[in-house]
């Protein structure tokens, strides 16, 4: 029967040189120092005022730090003491109302404008949003370059709110209320009804109440048209139409590009050019009431602030003024215009009777 008692190796601490062994039990031989092996020698230290210095460091510290003297500040009061009158809160600024308001006439869409576009119906303005010259909007921006429209770059924000919401696909068009004609065509009414040119060009007329009563007194007084600039003034808007109490519907109306130049095409037709001014000018103009207004004549009324553009002036024949009597310097435009009107009208009367 086998022996189960389990195997013991016997106990070596040390071998026969007298070295401990790896895994046998027991003390090591004691460390003698003389088997220690020497070190090299240790290098010399520099002395303290040998070593070399890291930086140059500023010696403004060798001496005591003369600290400037502050001078003596006036003593604070406690309590900040407030004004006796409190300033007056100034009102906001009232921002001026836009030059034209159209709450009828607008098309929008891009498939609606370009249809609107070559249907040959007059459009007032094209305003198309800034930085979208993709797909069929370049289409109607050439189709609005080709017909002479004016096309007018706003921002999203702008076109959102003309039409209270985002679904103008980038394109809105302000089709015109009225049906706008051309210089022959107010020249041909003049010679159909037997009678000398008589030719309002209102410049840069920005409020279309102005506008309006301009447009009543011209067909109260029996002119034969008006001409009106394509930018920078009011159209023939529902505002316009409803202060001219339907004026507007009776009187012939053309839109230009440039007026100095249709003055130019008057002046080579055989019609004379009267500009009103103001005593402000430079220029000598002549008393309204002087001059002869019995001709072929196109008068010229201008901006309500900055007056006639000095171009308009040079297409000039002749220079008129109404002379103030009171303390204010001017009139109202439409005023001016209807006093200059009459005039010309009763000079007439008074020739042909």
């Amino acid at each position: 029967m086998r022996d189960k008692t389990p195997f013991k190796p016997e106990k070596k601490p040390f071998s026969k040189d007298g070295k401990s062994r790896p895994g046998n039990f027991g003390k090591p031989k004691p460390f003698e120092r003389s088997e220690r092996p020497e070190r090299p020698p240790r290098p010399q230290r520099f002395e303290k005022s040998d070593r070399p210095q890291r930086f140059d460091k500023p010696r403004r510290f060798e001496k005591p730090f003369d600290k400037p003297q502050r001078p003596d500040r006036p003593v604070r009061p406690a309590v900040r003491a407030k004004p006796a009158v409190k300033p007056e809160r100034q009102a906001p600024e009232v921002l001026p109302p836009p030059v034209e308001r159209e709450d009828t006439g607008m098309v929008y869409g891009r498939n609606a404008v370009l249809e609107l576009i070559k249907s040959g119906k007059a459009i007032d303005k094209l305003f198309v949003q800034s930085g979208s010259r993709e797909g069929s909007i370049t289409v109607i921006f050439a189709e609005a370059v080709k017909k002479s429209i004016p096309v007018i770059e706003v921002e999203k924000a702008k076109l959102d709110f003309m039409i209270k919401n985002s679904s103008h696909q980038g394109v809105i068009a302000l089709a015109s209320e009225k049906e706008y004609c051309s210089t022959d065509d107010i020249i041909k009414i003049a010679s159909d009804r037997g009678e000398k040119a008589f030719i309002l060009v209102a410049d840069k007329i920005m409020d279309p109440h102005n506008l309006g009563a301009i447009i009543r007194t011209a067909e109260c007084a029996g002119a034969h048209g008006i001409i009106i600039p394509k930018r920078n003034a009011a159209g023939v808007s529902p505002i316009v139409a409803k202060v001219s109490a339907g004026a507007s519907v009776h009187m012939a109306i053309a839109k230009v590009a440039n007026i100095a130049s249709t003055l130019e095409e008057l002046k080579a037709k055989g019609i004379w050019i009267f500009s009103a001014v103001s005593d402000l000018n430079e220029v000598s103009p002549l008393d309204y009431a002087e001059a002869d207004y019995d001709v072929p004549l196109c008068l010229v009324v201008g901006n309500e602030g900055e007056g006639l553009a000095p171009l308009v002036l040079q297409k000039s024949d002749f220079l008129v003024k109404i002379p103030m009597r009171g303390k204010i310097d001017s009139l109202n435009v439409s005023c001016a215009s209807a006093v200059l009107m009459y005039e010309v009208s009763r000079q007439r009367k008074k020739k042909t009777v």
